[in-house]
């Protein structure tokens, strides 16, 4: 059985989706300009690539971004 729904322009957007749109909307609002589009990949390895930069274990920094440990299975 279909339902019927309000034609939209788009299509509806998950909560991850609405949350990067309005970290979007106040970066581009910080700087002045346009910002190309992002993922949230992207900030996962610029945090990595900055961890490094001020000095973080390299050990520290992958458990920081959930990655499993080498040889180490699981619990």
């Amino acid at each position: 059985m279909a339902v019927p729904v309000a034609a939209v322009d788009r299509p509806p957007r998950a909560g991850w989706f609405k949350v990067r749109d309005r970290i979007h909307a106040r970066m581009e609002e910080f700087a002045g300009c346009a910002i190309p589009w992002w993922h949230f990949h992207d900030l996962r390895r610029t945090f990595r690539s900055n961890a490094r930069r001020v000095g973080i274990d390299n050990e520290i920094a992958e458990l920081m971004l959930n990655h499993k440990r080498k040889g180490i299975e699981g619990i």
